[in-house]
């Protein structure tokens, strides 16, 4: 259910979330980060919100037309370029 008492939204959000805050938490070992405020938490909500955004709008429209593993692939294209290397590839 996307909508109701406890939606799609929150549910995924979550295990999104903590799956992203132990990928961080294992290849930062002993790193800080160049800006106090870029922490684990604020990146893996960055990318949940981000990931769940895309999942819900492929539900949203049916998810008939564009197969899991292309949408798998756009997001990936995503997430792995500046938004100008987006701009530039159009």
């Amino acid at each position: 259910k996307l909508e109701g008492a406890v939606t799609f939204n929150q549910i995924a959000m979550k295990c999104v979330y903590e799956m992203f805050m132990n990928i961080i938490n294992e290849k930062s070992t002993g790193k800080k980060s160049k800006y106090r405020w870029l922490t684990p938490e604020v990146i893996s909500t960055y990318y949940a919100q981000s990931l769940c955004f895309i999942t819900e709008g492929w539900i949203d429209q049916g998810m008939d037309d564009i197969e899991p593993k292309e949408m798998a692939e756009a997001y990936m294209y995503l997430i792995t370029r500046s938004m100008d290397d987006i701009l530039s590839e159009l």
